[in-house]
């Protein structure tokens, strides 16, 4: 019985050694590292960050990259600018500003610059890149870059006017199809949009000599500001137009006496009177209104600014 029991536990003991070596062993070998993927390392180097500063009536798009949003005092980041022209028509006198960056300065060491793109045809993009350079900061900071982009364009607008002789006036009134006359507006996309609206409807009695009244509305459609907006009227050839004094006897906008200026995206109307001419049959003519403009796009882009000694 008792030579059983030290075979079993001399059986024990050979097995202890056995599994005692095999780990011996393993802690002598070489296996793969495993690392964590996520961490930041010491230059805290992070994918760059998009903002796109757009709106469906806009004139442009325009994408902002850059190649770090997260960067260590004395290193540099690039920002990486993208202005693409929407529209059919030439954009002209394109031009990107950074006119505050608090923490960085760019590459001339200078804390306003700009770059002028010129003009930009239509369906085409122009890029520009600049570098900055983070200032010393003694604690961890997020730091807004701020920019605009400004350019300059023209707006149309189109508005049929008619002028029906009395017989055919009242004729059509008698058979109820006076308010049938097909009349048509247009206009081109732009941030800048008019429209127009009569005292009463079409169309009008031809030789009237009390007055008509016309309003004319003006909005801005997209998230910009107009630093220069000229407007010019073109009468219909079947009326007799006065829209003073918002608009000279030449019928230009009087900036300095009558600018058009927005609060919350629509600016005061204009108020037009208007007498119509004598005319033999149905007389439809069209009423164009042109604007120019400079529209400026203002937007900001943040950064997180590290101390050079900050640990992860």
């Amino acid at each position: 019985m008792f030579k059983l029991n030290h075979k079993v536990i001399s059986m024990k003991k050979i097995l202890f050694l056995t599994v005692f070596l095999i780990l011996l062993t393993s802690l002598c070998t070489d296996f793969p590292v495993i690392e964590i993927p996520g961490l930041p390392s010491d230059n805290i180097q992070q994918t760059g960050i998009t903002n796109v500063v757009s709106s469906e009536n806009s004139d442009l798009s325009l994408s902002v990259d850059t190649s770090s949003s997260n960067v260590k005092s004395g290193r540099t980041i690039q920002m990486l600018f993208e202005i693409k022209n929407k529209q059919t028509y030439e954009l002209k006198n394109v031009a990107i500003e950074i006119y505050d960056n608090p923490c960085f300065k760019n590459e001339e060491n200078k804390y306003k610059f700009s770059k002028d793109l010129g003009t930009i045809k239509a369906d085409q993009s122009k890029m520009w890149s600049s570098k900055l350079t983070a200032d010393k900061v003694d604690f961890q900071k997020k730091c807004p870059i701020k920019f605009k982009t400004s350019y300059e364009a023209n707006y149309s607008f189109y508005q049929d006017i008619a002028v029906l002789p009395s017989t055919e006036y009242y004729q059509k009134e008698a058979d109820g199809t006076l308010r049938s006359i097909p009349l048509a507006s247009s206009s081109t996309s732009s941030p800048f949009k008019i429209e127009i609206t009569f005292g009463e409807p079409q169309p009008f009695l031809a030789g009237q000599t009390e007055p008509y009244y016309m309003y004319i509305n003006y909005y801005n459609n997209g998230q910009g500001m107009f630093e220069d907006l000229s407007t010019k009227i073109s009468p219909s050839g079947n009326i007799n137009l006065n829209c003073a004094p918002v608009y000279d006897s030449s019928f230009n906008l009087n900036k300095t006496s009558h600018p058009i200026t927005f609060i919350r995206n629509r600016a005061t109307p204009t108020t037009c009177s208007f007498t119509t001419k004598t005319v033999p049959t149905m007389d439809i003519k069209s009423l164009s209104l042109t604007a120019s403009y400079k529209y400026v796009l203002d937007n900001s882009i943040s950064i997180t600014v590290n101390p050079w000694d900050l640990k992860f």
